[in-house]
């Protein structure tokens, strides 16, 4: 079997939130529940034993049953230190031949499901594998402030969790620290005291363990830079005589235009309602007001650009665009790449990002009576890395 050890009976000094950090939000959801889906999501485990603090058992027991939806899990008491946390956990499990067990800090909540599955691989094959990157700054030696030494960063690795281990290799370590009073910041340093080389598994960027409010901070902004937004949009224009009909900043032939203040394309004013939407903008009667004389007969796919510009300044990028034309007539097959490659190069997308669409309402409504042309879009922002 595969055991998963959560330390999350810390304190949290260093944050001074005023509560155990574990219950703070990063990304909308409290940190331990974060990692603890991401430890369901990897695959790997029959049950996790999560250390919580003395009397915050039931707070903890309720996050892991909302996160913890198909693995079984059970709740310990927590001790003074991490070590003492995970020396509970570990007694709590009985373990057979060849179990694995893995010990993943609570605090580590951007630690993916990839990267605790690589750790228990390679904890299979070499007996203890830990996750760690290479230190790329550069390594001194300190005395209080001052600087004493340079340490070669060649020989040098940044440790993080998961750390995982045969239940053979760490029970008897964690054993032998207890009678010894020997005291570490990881596991990984007491099955190295039995003469075990865990083995380094890549770290995945980012492994960040949130130990302060900048942590938590860096870590919540990774976590919204990941998240999707989404937006739609939704225009309608009648048709009049004496008017061009734009879509998609392509012309179209037709007796008939749209009629409007701009150029009346409703295929770019629903995308431009759909980019507001998804940064969450004001629309485009309050961003372009077709009162406003400066729109007067206006190219809608400078505004398209100026409204992607403007997400661009709140930190957006698009992500993909999906439209559709709601029209009886004219026929709009030869003309949808032509829009598609406008769109894209007004809105700085790739091609494969921009899909237009044209159908009718089989003579239904007002669409279908031939009395305007109506568009609808959905439009994906991701937000942008500095």
């Amino acid at each position: 079997m595969n055991y998963c050890v959560i330390p999350a009976a810390g304190i949290g000094t260093r944050m001074r939130a005023g509560k155990n950090k574990m219950f703070l939000h990063v990304g909308g959801r409290p940190v331990l529940f974060r990692t603890l889906v991401n430890v369901e999501r990897a695959g790997c485990f029959d049950l996790v034993v999560i250390s919580a603090h003395k009397g915050e058992e039931r707070i903890v027991a309720q996050l892991a049953r909302s996160a913890l939806r198909g693995t079984e899990f059970r709740i310990v008491t927590g001790g003074t230190e991490r070590q003492d946390s995970v020396y509970n956990a570990l007694m709590s499990i009985d373990t057979g031949y060849g179990d694995m067990i893995a010990i993943h800090d609570g605090a580590r909540c951007l630690a993916t499901p990839s990267l605790i599955r690589r750790c228990v691989e390679a904890a299979r094959e070499y007996g203890a594998a830990a996750a760690g990157k290479p230190s790329t700054d550069t390594v001194k030696s300190i005395d209080g402030d001052a600087i004493t030494g340079t340490i070669d960063r060649r020989g040098i690795a940044l440790i993080e969790t998961p750390q995982v281990f045969r239940a053979d290799l760490i029970l008897p370590a964690y054993e032998q620290a207890r009678r010894d009073g020997f005291s570490a910041t990881d596991d990984c340093s007491l099955v190295e005291r039995m003469g075990v080389r865990p083995r380094l598994v890549p770290s995945e960027e980012p492994n960040i363990k949130i130990t302060t409010k900048g942590d938590l901070s860096m870590s919540n902004d990774l976590l919204l830079s990941a998240l999707p937004r989404v937006g739609t949009g939704f225009d309608v224009h009648r048709f009049a005589d004496g008017r061009r009909l734009i879509l998609g900043g392509v012309e179209i032939p037709c007796e008939r235009g749209l009629l409007g203040h701009s150029d009346a394309d409703v295929l770019a004013h629903a995308i431009i309602d759909a980019v507001f939407g998804a940064a969450a903008l004001p629309d485009i009667g309050r961003a372009f007001p077709d009162n406003d004389p400066a729109y007067k007969d206006a190219n809608s796919m400078a505004l398209l650009k100026t409204a992607v510009q403007t997400a661009e300044k709140a930190g957006f990028a698009i992500g993909n665009i999906d439209a559709t034309v709601i029209a009886q007539a004219p026929k709009l097959a030869p003309y949808i790449e032509a829009m598609r490659e406008n769109i894209a190069s007004v809105c700085g997308a790739d091609l494969s990002a921009v899909s237009v669409k044209a159908t009718t309402t089989e003579k239904l409504g007002f669409t279908g009576r031939g009395e305007g042309i109506a568009a609808e879009a959905a439009v994906v922002l991701a937000r942008r890395r500095a």
